[in-house]
């Protein structure tokens, strides 16, 4: 019967059977892994590591290969670049008036895993276990601890508590025989933790469909806890101190660990010592549980997490979210559990194995033949010293003879070959891609470069996306929530070149985002060279005047950014300055001002121009008005001078004519009077 059942009817649950449930869904889930995944992983750290497998000969070569290892490598050393980008993940907006926060949320969320500095470690631990043993999972949360610290100071108690931080609770304990002041500081501190889980130690319902974990039933973390570290999660002392510890080698038989996994896990082979010194420092043995429990009897199941311990459970919280996110590089459909390199490899490397192995004792049989010869002619222990030039004592030399011997290794050669090609299509090109001869053909130019190395890198590429589509993308999501949900106080980034403060608890939740990683490295290279393309056309649309119109500044910039981002260049935003950014913003507006004051010197310019235009014709009108008055003048002149001059000779002739009639009338009246004289 169904624990919480009164019928037909959902009952409330006490703590009684909510301990039950756990440990029903746990016994189930740690035989799965125990058993089904325990196996899987041994056999894979064999593999990596090139354990012996147990099939050796004394005497013959014991070499084996080490493809699975070397792909593993060679994938990580192909994808995880792709993941140092400065923006993994963009989140998608919800509409054109989200664009913006998004944007601002996208950059603190990108700022906060990578200013991280386990971040991208974690992540690459998460993306090995996913190619080792077909899952990763990461774990997302917020470390929530009270920090108590002693400080002294030499400066008056007043000075120091005007001068403490707001945020921390300072006492002032004593005044010292020196004058110096003792005081203890309390603070709450949150921490954005970000932490691959151990494989070993996860343990999800065998029936878990999909790679989202939020939406699983029950998963559970074993985990060892000291003593002290429940005091401070809120366990109470007495039960801290009754909790039965661990043994120093409990590890390796604990009931959710077996010892072919832990054994496994360690390059030496020796077992995870847990001896402590003090009782506080003390291991016990303990199970972080989420899972999906109908609690109060409403018929709902909701999300819990449980802390449990010896079957008593310790915390027991509700969540809005899961703390888990999974991946892997192969899934399986309407499987949790999914594929690994060592399961797409193991049998090529066995394969290879056998054949190296053949090769070489071929070799040893071909440069240390066995002899045919007489003991009573010939000493077998000179035959049998194979040191260079040594001497063979016989009495009849020509009855010495030796077993032929086949030569196999061009066979070998050529077996090792064929299997090169089954490896790649099995796992990706990644090895044969980081190859001498590959780097000689990317190292060429044209179209048949892309058609050699495309097809090759097709799985490695598909790998990578697929690792990005699950475990990177549910981490972002659930940094995102656990930021939104949990983290109380604002939080400096830089959005566009600016810095300003962002209060996540004022965010809205994130279902959708973009993974700007996963490329694959000619993915990369063709993209970087398409990006560089796009510049190109941008600039040229915008120097042909349709700035605003085809294209923007904006888009110049998205777009030189993506290609900085694909060509691996670290923090590119210091060479560049976005276009929304204050200092470019600034610089806009003086440049605009600058083109408005040029703008507004040239319409003088042409004002002027204008103004010289009309005075020129002014003058030139000016000069054709004085010709024409000159003309007029002279005209006039002329005229006048020739009517005075008409006028001037007929007053000559006139004169003249009055004095000759006067001379004669002067000269008539003489000749009168002297005629009377006479």
């Amino acid at each position: 019967m169904s624990i919480g059942r009164d019928g037909n009817k959902p009952q409330p649950l006490t703590d009684e059977d909510v301990i039950t449930a756990i440990y029903v869904e746990l016994d189930r889930t740690t035989e799965f892994g125990n058993h089904s995944l325990a196996q899987n992983r041994k056999d894979a750290w064999g593999a990596f590591l090139n354990r012996p497998r147990g099939d050796e000969i004394e005497g013959r070569s014991q070499v084996q290969d080490t493809s699975v290892r070397d792909t593993i490598h060679s994938l990580l050393a192909a994808i995880m670049p792709t993941y140092a980008s400065p923006n993994p993940i963009s989140f998608t907006p919800d509409g054109p008036a989200d664009i913006d926060q998004a944007a601002a949320e996208s950059s603190a969320v990108n700022s906060i895993f990578t200013s991280s500095p386990m971040g991208y470690l974690e992540l690459r631990n998460a993306l090995s276990d996913c190619l080792l043993f077909r899952n990763g999972v990461m774990r997302v949360w917020i470390d929530e601890r009270r920090e108590v610290q002693h400080r002294a100071f030499s400066a008056p108690v007043a000075d120091v508590l005007a001068q403490a931080d707001e945020a921390e609770d300072w006492e002032h304990i004593e005044t010292d025989e020196n004058g110096v002041n003792h005081f203890t500081v309390t603070a709450d501190r949150q921490l954005l933790k970000i932490e691959a889980v151990e494989s070993a130690r996860f343990y999800v319902n065998p029936n878990q469909t999909t790679q989202d974990l939020q939406e699983a039933d029950f998963m559970a973390e074993l985990t060892y806890l000291t003593r002290s570290d429940l005091r401070e999660l809120g366990v109470s002392a007495k039960v801290a101190g009754d909790l039965p510890a661990t043994p120093d080698d409990g590890s390796t038989s604990a009931s959710g660990q077996t010892n072919i996994d832990l054994m496994a896990r360690f390059i030496d082979g020796i077992a995870d010592s847990r001896f402590a010194s003090t009782f506080g420092q003390e291991s016990v043995e303990c199970y972080w549980i989420s899972m999906k429990i109908d609690r109060d009897g409403d018929g709902l199941a909701e999300k819990y997490l449980f802390l449990v311990s010896n079957r008593q459970l310790l915390l027991d919280d509700p969540v809005a979210h899961f703390s888990y996110a999974s991946g892997t590089g192969w899934p399986v459909p309407h499987r949790w559990s999914g594929l690994s390199v060592y399961d797409l490899l193991k049998q090529t490397q066995h394969q290879r194995t056998n054949i190296l192995r053949q090769a070489l004792d071929n070799m040893n049989v071909a440069n240390n033949q066995r002899p045919v010869a007489d003991p009573g002619e010939t000493e077998f222990e000179d035959l049998a010293t194979g040191a260079p030039g040594r001497g063979i004592r016989s009495r009849n030399p020509g009855n010495v003879a030796w077993m032929p011997v086949n030569d196999i290794l061009g066979n070998s050669i050529g077996f090792l070959e064929y299997t090169d090609k089954i490896r790649s299509e099995q796992s990706g090109a990644a090895l044969e891609l980081a190859s001498g001869e590959a780097n000689l053909i990317r190292e060429a130019s044209g179209i048949s470069v892309d058609m050699q190395l495309q097809p090759r890198e097709a799985m490695a590429a598909a790998v990578s996306k697929n690792i990005a589509s699950t475990l990177v993308s549910s981490v972002f999501l659930l940094i995102h929530e656990v930021l939104r949900s949990q983290w109380r106080s604002p939080i400096m980034i830089q959005n566009r070149g600016d810095w300003a403060e962002v209060l996540p608890a004022e965010w809205q939740p994130r279902t959708k985002l973009v993974t700007n990683v996963g490329l694959s490295a000619g993915e990369r290279r063709r993209q970087t060279g398409s990006l560089r393309q796009v510049i190109e056309l941008q600039m040229g649309m915008i120097q042909g005047g349709t700035a605003n119109i085809t294209t923007n500044w904006n888009q110049v910039h998205r777009a030189i950014m993506d290609w900085a981002v694909s060509a691996e260049m670290p923090a590119p935003e210091q060479y560049f300055l976005d276009p929304d950014g204050q200092e470019s913003q600034q610089g806009q507006q003086a440049q605009a001002q600058q083109a408005e004051q040029a703008q507004q010197q040239q319409q003088q310019m042409q004002q002027m121009a204008v103004q010289l235009e009309q005075f020129d014709k002014r003058i030139d009108q000016a000069k054709v008005d004085l010709d024409r008055y000159e003309h007029d003048t002279q005209l006039a002149h002329d005229y006048w001078k020739e009517l005075l001059d008409a006028d001037t000779a007929d007053a000559d002739r006139e004169t003249v004519g009055e004095t000759q009639a006067r001379e004669l009338s002067q000269g008539t009246n003489g000749t009168g009077s002297e005629n009377g004289a006479a």
